[in-house]
């Protein structure tokens, strides 16, 4: 996905999940409950990320037509107020959120 689509999807999935005890939340204020990464390899980072006790149970991924697409887009929504970290990862060309 290119850039913009990637962004718009992230958008739509978030703003579509409720969080069960705070149901009037801003779509800004949501992305604070979501975690953002990039990988090259979806089913061993999500089990990564269950491994270590984490919820995947609103797991999305989306293609990233490249690295550096996914990097940025990986960054725009760290800035934004999702958990993660950037700068990780080798060749990453998926972005996924939990």
């Amino acid at each position: 996905m290119n850039e913009r689509a990637l962004a718009d999807a992230i958008k739509d999935k978030v703003s579509k999940v409720n969080i069960t005890n705070k149901p009037n939340l801003s779509l800004s204020e949501k992305y604070r409950y979501w975690t953002i990464g990039v990988t090259n390899n979806l089913d061993r980072r999500k089990r990564e990320h269950a491994n270590d006790g984490k919820n995947v149970d609103h797991w999305k991924d989306w293609p990233a037509d490249t690295e550096r697409i996914a990097r940025a887009i990986e960054e725009r929504f760290v800035d934004l107020g999702m958990d993660g970290d950037t700068g990780g990862g080798t060749n990453p060309t998926y972005v996924y959120i939990f």
